[in-house]
């Protein structure tokens, strides 16, 4: 029985991936350089610790890289202001109530910093109660490490098997296996291929879906 869902924040509860990867896309294009899905899949969902490796096939990025992160910021924080709710993902307020409803625990488990996460979650219309939010700056080591997920669980004495965590990219399905929990994926930027394919457990279209997993 679940008892716990953790979220990802970015392509996963908002809409914010399309316009990080315009960022990366536009510089690179800027630069003459086409940038491929396997790049996206590399540094989607963690930090430089664990992106480094992909960003040094492409020079230009790298060696420009906090240039590229500013850019990224810019075309996240313009979406997130244009209007309340602007990139809430479908269906994530109604599985939010029927956690609230059911006693099911509710977190944030972000590679991003705490306040990025709270910049679009002050952009929500609603405000929401999680039970704990853990960001990349909070902890050691970014996914595809366990960490965040597994200090998670041990905050709100769950277990692995009472936890469903719900990513977008291939760096937190890898986290959310190596701490043992049901890895439910939600495909946005990050294309489903052979391994994202080896490491989910349960699959969803979007949170409403997620509803019809829980009953």
């Amino acid at each position: 029985m679940i008892k716990c869902v953790i979220f990802d924040c970015d392509g996963t509860m908002f809409d914010t991936e399309r316009l990080a990867k315009k960022a990366y896309e536009d510089y690179a294009l800027n630069h003459g350089i086409h940038l491929n899905q396997e790049f996206w899949n590399g540094i989607c969902g963690t930090g430089l610790e664990y992106a480094t490796p992909t960003l040094k096939q492409y020079p230009i990025i790298f060696d420009n890289i906090e240039t590229v992160l500013k850019l990224r910021l810019a075309n996240i924080t313009e979406g997130a202001q244009s209007q309340k709710d602007a990139l809430v993902k479908k269906g994530l307020y109604e599985l939010l109530d029927y956690c609230e409803s059911h006693q099911i625990l509710i977190a944030i488990a972000s590679s991003s910093h705490l306040n990025y996460v709270m910049m679009l979650l002050d952009h929500m219309s609603r405000k929401i109660e999680f039970d704990t939010i853990l960001c990349g700056d909070m902890i050691t080591h970014k996914k595809p490490n366990p960490e965040i997920f597994t200090t998670v669980m041990d905050k709100l004495n769950v277990s692995p098997d009472e936890t469903l965590v719900l990513e977008d990219s291939l760096m937190g399905l890898l986290a959310a296996k190596a701490a043992n929990a049901t890895a439910g994926f939600i495909e946005d930027c990050v294309t489903k291929n052979e391994k994202i394919e080896e490491l989910l457990d349960v699959e969803f279209s979007d949170f409403t879906e997620v509803i019809n997993y829980l009953k």
